[in-house]
C-alpha cells in the first residue's frame, strides 16, 4: 500500500508498458491510494517494513503468524482499517471457537459500535485433541494480535480501551484474576492451556490500555432472529459461523504448537505437544509400556486388543465408580464368589443361589435374579449404569437393552 502525493510523481514514471491493469485509487488528505498492490514508483520505507500486510504477517515468528491464516475485510484495506479503528474505544472484537474430531478452529470479527464491519479472520488451533476453551482463547489471542501488528505495520499509535467479547466464562474468570492477583499467572502454570491464557495476558499488556473482556452468551441467534439480536451477539453469531466454516474447509490435526517465548516453557512428548493434564499424561506416557504387557499376561490380550479399548472414556468413568468398583472388578474377572465358582473350589459348597435356590448360580444370574431379596440392591445398580445413556445418540435402545439383559428376556431383532 502506497502513500504519496500526485505533485511529487513523475506522470513518464507512472504510464504502463504494455502490462497495466485497472485500479481503484481512493483519496485521501495528502494525495491517494492505490488498494492492494503498491505503486511503481520508489518510497523512503524504513528497514524491516513489508511490501503488503499479508507479508508482514508472514514475516513474524511461527507462534504469531500461525494465528492469521485467513482474514476477510470489509473495509478497503489495513490502512482503512487503523483509520477508522484509531481509537479504539470505538470498535469492537468479538470471537469464538469450537471443537470436534480431535481438532479446533476458531473465528474473529471487528467492528465498530455503530455496527459497520471492518475485518475478521479464522483459524485452526495447535494442540493434542483441543478443547472448546483452547479454541475460544485461540480466537482471542487472534483478534487481538490482528489489532497490534496492523497498528505496527501502518506505524499507527494505538490509543483507547479495546473492548473483547467472547462466550467463555472460563477464560474470563482466568484473566480476570491474572489481573487482579500478582501470583496468579505463575501459580497456574501447571494448569490446563496454560501457554494459551498466559498468551492472552501478555498480548493485553501490548495496549495502550488494557482491553476490557466482556461475556456474550453464544447461539442467541437459535432463539431470537438475527436483526433482533444486540451487536455482540449478532458478531458472536458471525464468529461462530467463521469458527464453523474454518472447521469444516480447513481442519488439520496439529499435534505440535509453535512455542511462544513470554510461556517460558512448553512439555512435548515424543513430537506432541502437551496442553493439559500435564501431571496423568507424564504418569501415562511412563507406565504404559508396562501396563500394557501385564494386561497381555494376565488378560491374554494381544497389543491390537489392548488399544481398541476406549481408555480415555473408560478412565472418565471408573473412578466415579467408588461405591461399585470392588464388584465391577470381580464381575468383569470372573472372581465373585458365585455357587458354581465356590462349589468348583471345594465340593463342600452348595451351588445354588441363597436367595432364590436356583442350582448351578453363576455371574449372570447374581445380575438377572428374580428374587424379591435382590430387588432394591438391582434397582440401584441399574439406575446406577442407565445414567450416563442420557447422551448416547440413541438412549432408548441402550436403556431397553440393558433392561433385557437384567430381566433375562430377549430383544426383538
Amino acid at each position: 500500500m502506497a502513500h504519496r502525493s500526485a505533485s511529487e510523481l513523475s506522470i513518464s514514471r507512472w504510464v504502463p508498458h504494455g502490462s497495466g491493469r485497472p485500479v481503484v485509487c481512493c483519496a485521501t488528505a495528502g494525495g491517494w491510494r492505490i488498494r492492494g498492490a503498491l505503486a511503481v514508483f520508489t518510497l523512503t520505507v524504513s528497514p524491516g517494513l513489508s511490501p503488503t500486510f499479508d507479508a508482514y504477517i508472514d514475516q513474524q515468528p511461527d507462534h504469531i503468524a500461525a494465528l492469521l491464516p485467513r482474514l476477510n475485510w470489509y473495509c478497503q484495506d489495513v490502512f482503512d482499517f487503523c483509520d477508522q479503528a484509531a481509537d479504539l474505544s470505538a470498535i469492537l472484537l468479538v470471537t469464538d471457537g469450537g471443537a470436534a474430531n480431535n481438532m479446533g478452529s476458531f473465528g474473529w470479527i471487528i467492528g465498530t459500535l455503530s455496527g459497520t464491519r471492518l475485518a475478521s479472520g479464522s483459524g485452526p488451533v495447535f494442540g493434542f485433541d483441543p478443547r472448546s476453551y483452547r479454541a475460544e482463547t485461540y480466537g482471542c489471542r487472534a483478534g487481538m494480535t490482528f489489532v497490534q501488528l496492523a497498528f505496527q505495520y501502518c506505524r499507527r499509535p494505538m490509543k483507547g480501551t479495546l473492548s473483547v467479547s467472547f462466550d467463555n466464562q472460563g477464560l474470563l474468570k482466568k484473566q480476570k484474576a491474572f489481573q487482579k492477583f500478582a501470583l496468579a499467572k505463575y501459580s497456574a502454570a501447571l494448569h490446563s492451556e496454560w501457554d494459551a491464557i498466559i498468551a492472552v495476558y501478555h498480548l493485553m499488556q501490548h495496549f495502550p490500555q488494557l482491553p476490557e473482556l466482556n461475556h456474550v452468551y453464544g447461539h442467541q441467534d437459535l432463539d431470537i432472529d438475527y436483526a433482533d439480536l444486540p451487536l455482540d451477539a449478532q458478531m458472536n453469531t458471525q464468529a461462530d459461523a467463521l469458527a464453523t466454516m474454518e472447521l469444516d474447509e480447513f481442519s488439520t490435526l496439529l499435534h505440535s504448537v509453535p512455542f511462544d517465548p513470554e510461556s517460558r516453557v512448553m512439555l512435548s512428548i515424543d513430537g506432541t505437544t502437551v496442553t493439559r493434564r500435564l501431571e496423568t499424561t507424564m504418569r501415562t506416557k511412563a507406565s504404559l509400556p508396562g501396563l500394557i504387557t501385564y494386561y497381555q499376561e494376565r488378560l491374554h490380550w494381544d497389543e491390537r486388543t489392548f488399544h481398541a479399548v476406549d481408555w480415555e472414556t473408560f478412565g472418565s468413568v471408573y473412578p466415579k465408580m467408588n461405591k461399585r468398583r470392588n464388584f465391577i472388578t470381580k464381575f468383569c474377572f470372573f472372581n465373585l464368589p458365585t455357587g458354581n465358582r465356590l462349589h468348583c473350589r471345594n465340593p463342600s459348597y452348595d451351588d445354588r443361589c441363597p436367595t432364590c435356590h436356583q442350582p448351578n448360580e453363576k455371574d449372570d444370574h447374581i445380575l438377572q435374579c428374580p428374587s424379591p431379596a435382590r430387588r432394591a440392591w438391582r434397582s440401584d445398580l441399574i439406575q446406577t449404569i442407565l445414567k450416563p445413556f442420557d447422551s448416547f445418540l440413541d438412549p432408548v435402545l441402550m436403556t431397553y437393552s440393558v433392561k433385557a439383559y437384567f430381566a433375562s428376556s430377549k430383544m426383538n431383532p
